[in-house]
């Protein structure tokens, strides 16, 4: 497998974590708010995984064959998402479809869609700014030309 290919694959496995991370913290916080247990479901997490697996490997897979700029994909695969997470919410029962239900889910959504996507952008320019930094010192060592 070629070394972008592998950083891809890594970078999804990361989102993943990073976004199961989260939402599992504030489902635990929602289950010790509710005190009852009743969310307490064991298939939920294993669902809520694997949705999360799909939405990064749907997005990785589906970069390659549309050609937008970053602002328009960046609508696209949210949008995508969302309605993957509104679908897979109302197929496993994650909650009931009232309105409150919906924008308080929504608005969790939301939340943890910019966490991720602030941290994975910080995460690409302080790589970049590495990058930089050591061609800047290869040029000075005569090792890379203009």
């Amino acid at each position: 497998m070629e070394q972008n290919g592998k950083r891809e694959i890594i970078q999804a496995v990361q989102s993943v974590s990073v976004s199961f991370t989260l939402v599992m913290a504030v489902y635990s916080v929602f289950t010790l708010m509710k005190g009852d247990g009743e969310w307490a479901e064991a298939a939920f997490p294993l669902q809520l995984m694997a949705f999360l697996a799909v939405c990064c490997l749907w997005e990785k897979g589906a970069a390659r064959f549309l050609p937008l700029r970053p602002a328009g994909w960046l609508a696209v695969c949210v949008a995508g998402e969302y309605a993957d997470f509104l679908g897979a919410a109302r197929l496993f029962h994650w909650f009931g479809f009232r309105l409150a239900n919906v924008v308080a889910f929504s608005l969790l959504f939301g939340i943890l869609q910019l966490a991720a996507r602030l941290f994975f952008y910080g995460r690409g320019r302080a790589e970049a700014a590495r990058l930089n930094r050591a061609l800047r010192a290869r040029e000075k060592e005569g090792r890379i030309s203009r």
